[in-house]
């Protein structure tokens, strides 16, 4: 029997060892893949609209007198430059339009030398306003004008269709208008 041991032994040191070393085996593992391809970003939220501030002049009956008064407006970035016009002609008070219904720019000329052609519509010819009114809306335009094209020295005003003699009355609108910041009423 003695004989028998050592060959048992050898079987179960035998089977031990090819079985014990299948369980210390790893298996075989794949070839690493590639890094994972990093996940898009979220998309940014919209930008904000980009604006700019412009002071306009408008209009205004004070103590009863015709003046203007400044006031500030946000406008896109990317307007034209005269769109500060454009909101004056568009402006209101106590419901009262001071400028024809439909008056916009047509276009701004300037020499380069600080004289500007400020060319409205043909609305502009339907205005009704009298001698004091007049005063008030042309300076509201030419102050306006000045205020987006820095340097401005003077500004004739026209209607697409030509030259205008006047608008209420007494301005003469053949002559360039010169800025007048006496009629400003600056707030309180």
């Amino acid at each position: 029997m003695k004989v028998k041991i050592p060959f048992i032994a050898a079987v179960c040191l035998g089977l031990s060892t090819l079985f014990g070393a299948g369980c210390t085996h790893q298996p075989p593992q794949p070839p690493p893949s590639a890094p994972a391809a990093p996940r898009p970003k979220p998309p940014a939220p919209p930008a904000a609209p980009v604006e700019r501030t412009s002071v306009i002049y408008l209009p205004s009956v004070v103590n009863g007198e015709q003046k203007v008064s400044a006031e500030k407006v946000t406008l896109p970035e990317d307007a034209p430059k005269y769109e500060p016009v454009n909101k004056v002609l568009e402006a209101q008070a106590g419901g009262k339009r001071f400028y024809p219904e439909g008056t916009h720019v047509s276009s701004v000329k300037d020499d380069g030398k600080g004289h500007l052609t400020l060319v409205l519509t043909d609305q502009i010819r339907n205005f009704t306003g009298g001698t004091s009114e007049e005063a008030a809306a042309v300076n509201a335009l030419v102050l306006t004008l000045a205020e987006s094209y820095p340097g401005t020295k003077s500004v004739r005003i026209v209607s697409d269709s030509g030259e205008m003699e006047t608008l209420g009355g007494a301005a003469d609108l053949t002559i360039p208008q010169i800025p007048d910041r006496t009629m400003v009423v600056i707030p309180k």
